[in-house]
């Protein structure tokens, strides 16, 4: 009877053990995690910041990589030309990128620039973006580009975006990102919540760290970048299957900050198929995954030591995988208890609640998150939803059940070899019948 009174003793203790190291693990996520719930929370009840006139109406080149986009890029460029803004001051240029359509002719017969380019080894938008950059400094360093922006093919950008974006490089801003709207919000419940992840982004991430003056990232389009950096650069130098984090952590690395203007608009299609938008997303949790590889030393050597201390601390954050260390810490955690509550209860049901009270409360906690960005992002995005009142409650409850295949995909990018895929784009709408 001593003995088996010991073992339940020593089997308590060792539980207790495991329990601590629970609660140290939910208090770490909670830390890593405070800084985007603070933002939430800033972003619901503050106004994004605003840039002065600019004084001087800057020179613009606008980069495009294309695959196969005919469908699309025609109503991109044309969206360009129509801007309140000085048509000389502004030059389009696409690289038709490994084609086999009729981007190319598409693309000129709209006004661009275009250049083709063949090459199955080196694929991707950074070798595209990388050739491109080359054939205008060869070509048109003479046009003296101050900036480039960056966009991808299905893109189309409000009337006044250009004029809104030179206030914020007229202000001194190096790198800025814009407001991505949605083409195609509700042609399915994924196009929706791939809406409403950027519009979180948006005004959550993006308005709350630029108030505060602490550089946010660029993420994958309706960017700009000062032409000094790509000149330091050399070109396009960032080739891992997520360029856009790339550039933006070596560019925090090397003391620059990406800001934010929330009055440039452009609207962006996304993924309708669940597929294509996994697809779309396990390259970029494979990419972050590299990202955090290849930088974290990097990051937290100027946490401590740069002049970018909080820039690099939020991207250090952006780039770790805590959801894959959390989904094994779950699994493994809620074994743990199951068997708890056997040894100590002597009941399988004893273990089965046990897992539901104590193994998936980390669980718990990102349910409740993301319940909460959910709410955020109806508050400030509703206006934007061009569907009705059911869908709109619908989005919003499936919305925590798409962020959280995005968390597994993450786990799944871990084990998964990954490379760029093209997803198809065919919303051919016109800007005039996006902006209604």
């Amino acid at each position: 009877m001593n003995i088996y009174v010991n073992m339940l003793v020593s089997a308590a203790g060792v539980f207790n053990v495991i329990d601590t190291i629970n609660i140290v693990l939910l208090v770490v996520v909670l830390l890593l995690y405070m800084a985007q719930n603070i933002s939430a929370i800033v972003g619901l009840v503050t106004k994004p910041k605003k840039y002065p006139e600019a004084k001087v109406n800057h020179r613009y080149a606008v980069l495009i990589s294309a695959r196969n986009e005919e469908k699309v890029i025609g109503n991109l460029i044309d969206s360009v030309k129509k801007q309140n803004y000085p048509s000389e001051l502004v030059d389009v240029f696409v690289v038709a990128d490994n084609c086999t359509d009729n981007t190319y002719t598409v693309a000129k017969n709209a006004g661009a620039i275009v250049y083709e380019r063949f090459n199955k080894e080196k694929k991707g938008k950074s070798y595209a973006l990388d050739y491109l950059l080359s054939k205008i400094n060869e070509e048109y360093a003479d046009k003296g580009y101050e900036a480039y922006f960056i966009f991808d093919a299905d893109n189309l950008l409000d009337k006044n975006y250009i004029k809104e974006m030179n206030k914020a490089y007229d202000s001194g801003v190096k790198i800025c990102t814009s407001f991505r709207d949605s083409k195609n919000f509700g042609d399915s419940w994924v196009s929706a919540n791939s809406s409403m992840m950027f519009y979180m982004e948006c005004c959550m991430t993006h308005q709350t760290r630029t108030r505060n003056n602490v550089g946010t990232y660029v993420s994958g389009t309706g960017y700009y970048v000062d032409a000094n950096i790509i000149k330091e650069n050399g070109g396009w130098i960032h080739h891992l299957i997520i360029e856009d984090i790339e550039f933006t952590v070596d560019c925090a690395i090397k003391g620059y900050k990406a800001m934010y203007c929330a009055d440039a608009v452009f609207y962006d299609e996304q993924p309708v198929r669940l597929k294509d938008s996994y697809t779309q997303r396990l390259r970029w949790c494979k990419g972050g995954h590299q990202c955090f590889g290849k930088y974290i030393g990097s990051l937290i050597k100027k946490i401590f030591t740069g002049k970018n201390k909080s820039t690099c601390l939020g991207l250090a954050v952006h780039v770790c995988p805590a959801p894959v260390v959390g989904f094994f810490w779950i699994i493994l955690y809620s074994i743990i208890t199951f068997i708890e509550g056997i040894v100590m209860d002597g009941s399988i049901y004893a273990g089965i609640g046990n897992v539901f009270s104590k193994g998936l409360l980390i669980l718990y906690v990102f349910a409740v998150c993301f319940i909460f960005y959910t709410i955020v992002v109806y508050a400030k995005n509703s206006h934007r939803m061009n569907v009705g009142l059911g869908k709109k409650i619908l989005y919003g409850i499936t919305y925590p059940i798409y962020m959280g295949i995005f968390l597994l995909t993450s786990v799944v990018a871990l084990f998964t070899k990954v490379t760029w895929k093209a997803i198809p784009h065919v919303s051919n709408k016109s800007i005039e019948e996006v902006v209604k």
